[in-house]
């Protein structure tokens, strides 16, 4: 008789009352167990869910920069190619000036030799002219 009320009431191992506390307590446990498999199983499928958005950002992201690679090639090439067209260019003004230079000397010689050629010839047409005293029918 010296029990409290609490006493009483609360289960005693190995007695009927006992067993369904204790079945109680482990099917709360259980219940929350299996709660927190539900709400592991939903962060797992969100993970899931993220990995496989992930792997296909990825697989997006590397055809992304295969395709700037091989632009970056082309333009490099692109460029490549104009730059060898200037050179190109800048040989043939070379060129057109060299033969522009060597025409102009050409010019200049072919002047040159004709004011000579038109001197020699006034000389001589003013040797040979009869008006001339040197073929005056008059000694």
């Amino acid at each position: 008789m010296n029990r409290s009320s609490s006493d009483l009431l609360a289960p005693l191992p190995g007695t009927l009352y006992g067993e369904i506390h204790l079945s109680s307590i482990l099917a709360d446990q259980v219940a929350a167990l299996q709660q927190q498999v539900t709400q592991l199983s939903l962060q797992l499928h969100d993970s899931l869910q993220a990995k496989s958005c992930a792997v296909l950002q990825s697989q997006l992201d590397r055809a992304l920069v295969e395709a700037l690679q091989t632009r970056w090639e082309m333009t490099n090439f692109e460029v490549k190619q104009a730059v060898r067209g200037m050179q190109n260019a800048d040989l043939k003004v070379e060129e057109i000036r060299q033969e522009l230079k060597h025409y102009r000397n050409l010019a200049e010689a072919y002047e040159e030799e004709k004011k000579g050629l038109t001197s020699a010839l006034r000389d001589l047409k003013a040797a040979i002219d009869i008006r001339s005293p040197q073929f005056s029918p008059f000694p």
